[in-house]
């Protein structure tokens, strides 16, 4: 392995967190051209469950983005994974060539684009800090595909559409999945998401990222009819007495058009605004158990803590 494939794998980890365990791949196997197999080194790694052939020029030579877009093309027919290739170093007005391109690659210590994966990480790029807290999309992903439907398969088109979303939307959502470890987006032309875990697997891994779908709380006199939440959700899954006034879950898209007064303290019912829609989870018309979860986990009673541990243990994964 050479030193410029080591400084690709050590800057991976160091921007993703994941350890990559390096296998050299003997270019006289993958069947190329003579001039694909001696001017490269090729070594297949795995980063959030998708198979990377790192390529790396043994002697830097000119090329442009045209014939690396073609070399990359190339390699995917006969490697079961993706391709992204590796510089020391780059012109910029290339680098801005290729991400038009979209051809994946690595410049160590600068930047890391892999489009096949839709990271985008370093100096030169929107980074995913750690620190972000998850898309409501994103959320919603993990969610539905929990309890809905198996979203496994869909290509971003199909998921914005089963979400009511954008296209743009979902990329940001998926991009931030794959950047923390619970999803890949693989394939060909049309890419796919892909979960790292499945069932009560994934609910483990995601909730240390997931938060609360509540924005605020709004109160009204008024009769506001909508998705029941709250205590009165969390009654139907338990044993729990409802409360003696109505808790509707509302998205906050929905909310700016209702016709009813609220106010920030007082009235005799509850509305709350959700950072999604509640309807695409619900359940015959209350809102579903795991974001009903999110929502009430720190609630200091000790009944609503008992019950909400007891609902989790009864769901079917």
């Amino acid at each position: 392995m050479n030193e410029i494939i080591a400084a690709a794998t050590e800057y991976i980890t160091l921007l993703t967190g994941e350890k990559l365990t390096i296998a050299h791949v003997d270019a006289k196997a993958l069947n190329l051209p003579l001039f694909m197999t001696a001017g490269y080194e090729y070594d297949d790694v795995t980063l959030f469950g998708v198979r990377i052939l790192l390529a790396c020029q043994i002697e830097e030579m000119a090329t442009t983005p045209a014939r690396l877009a073609a070399q990359a093309s190339r390699i995917r027919q006969v490697f079961p994974g993706t391709v992204a290739f590796v510089f020391s170093s780059m012109a910029s007005y290339n680098v801005h060539r290729l991400i038009q391109k979209r051809v994946n690659f690595i410049i160590p210590g600068k930047q890391m684009f892999l489009p096949d994966l839709f990271l985008d990480l370093g100096r030169n790029s929107e980074s995913v800090p750690e620190s972000e807290e998850i898309p409501a999309t994103a959320q919603l992903l993990v969610l539905y595909h929990l309890q809905k439907g198996d979203l496994g398969g869909k290509h971003g088109n199909e998921l914005a559409e089963i979400l009511h979303t954008s296209p743009a939307g979902i990329t940001r959502a998926i991009k931030w999945l794959c950047a923390h470890g619970l999803a890949a987006f693989t394939g060909g032309k049309y890419k796919t998401l892909q979960f790292q875990h499945e069932g009560k697997a994934l609910w483990d891994n995601a909730l240390p990222l997931l938060v609360s779908p509540v924005i605020r709380t709004v109160f009204t006199d008024e009769t506001f009819e909508g998705i029941i939440g709250g205590q009165n959700a969390l009654a139907e899954y338990s044993m729990l007495v409802e409360a003696n006034y109505r808790i509707t879950a509302i998205g906050k898209k929905a909310y700016q058009t209702i016709k009813i007064k609220t106010d920030s303290r007082f009235g005799d019912n509850r509305i709350e605004v959700w950072k999604y829609d509640p309807e695409l989870l619900a359940e015959s018309g209350f809102v579903d158990k795991l974001s009903l979860y999110l929502s009430m986990r720190n609630d200091s009673d000790e009944r609503t803590q008992k019950e909400l541990g007891r609902m989790l243990e009864e769901m079917i994964w």
